[in-house]
């Protein structure tokens, strides 16, 4: 089973049989990269990039909860987040 994750002008087809694929979860945003051909996924701490061949890159934790992506551009993402320090 499959289906189509369409962020124009970016469009992938992701496989639901591959677990891969659900990472991260839960999704709480999802921003294009156009020049970039990626589509970057956040969670609550991590970031996520799939490019039209699969996974392009993960972050490590980048905060200990509510990561919020506010821009993103083609050379950055910016966020902001909670931190409890």
């Amino acid at each position: 089973m499959a289906c189509d994750v369409r962020l124009r002008p970016i469009t992938f087809r992701w496989s639901l049989d591959n677990p891969h694929h659900a990472d991260p979860t839960p999704v709480i945003d999802i921003r294009p990269v156009p020049a970039l051909g990626i589509l970057v996924f956040a969670d609550y701490t991590t970031l996520v990039a799939y490019g039209r061949t699969g996974l392009a890159w993960k972050t490590k934790r980048l905060t200990w909860s509510d990561l919020k992506i506010t821009e993103t551009t083609d050379a950055f993402i910016e966020g902001e987040f909670w931190d409890i320090r």
